[in-house]
């Protein structure tokens, strides 16, 4: 419901300076809540979620003008997503014929979304992981907090591309175990 889950017990009882700000001690969950509003005013926030979004849906390395024109709208409206997305899809970039076909699906999104796609019935997911392993994408072992670059270079390379070439047909014929779904839905 858009909160968050604020423990009196293990918070930080000191007084914090937190993007030039003080946050006196004691301050409780309505710290927690002004660390959070700042949080999502602060430009690079706009900047950060807008870059992610750009590298996304458009290219693993956006035009700078096109960050800029997503950020405008995060930030006149304090972190509506609505008017970045609408911004988003009618921009040029995001139907230029040049960047058609030019993103390039995680291995873990490439799987479920043919999982999806397929209407899949997982059972057991541990092969789907095995699979996504291979692909270059071990889940939860990327080594930087932050997780996985969202960039394709990260995964694109002859072995994990060959993989991802076995695993559509394999998950077709039933070779991807504990995997089950109707092979004519519709």
């Amino acid at each position: 419901e858009g909160n968050f889950l604020f423990r009196r017990g293990s918070h930080d009882q000191n007084e914090k300076m937190i993007l030039g700000q003080v946050f006196p001690a004691r301050g409780g969950i309505e710290e927690g809540e002004r660390i959070l509003d700042v949080l999502a005013k602060h430009p690079s926030t706009a900047r950060f979620i807008s870059t992610k979004l750009a590298r996304w849906f458009v290219a693993d390395d956006p035009p700078a003008g096109f960050i800029a024109r997503l950020v405008d709208p995060f930030e006149e409206t304090e972190g509506d997503i609505r008017p970045v997305m609408v911004t988003l899809v009618q921009a040029p970039e995001f139907w230029a014929e040049a960047r058609r076909r030019g993103k390039m699906k995680s291995p873990f999104v490439f799987a479920v979304s043919a999982l999806r796609g397929l209407g899949a019935d997982v059972r057991n997911p541990q092969p789907v992981l095995r699979w996504v392993d291979r692909m270059g994408q071990k889940l939860y072992a990327a080594l930087p907090p932050t997780g996985y670059a969202d960039q394709a270079a990260t995964w694109a390379n002859a072995g994990a591309l060959i993989t991802r070439v076995n695993f559509g047909p394999g998950l077709a014929v039933g070779k991807v175990t504990g995997v089950t779904y109707d092979p004519v839905p519709y």
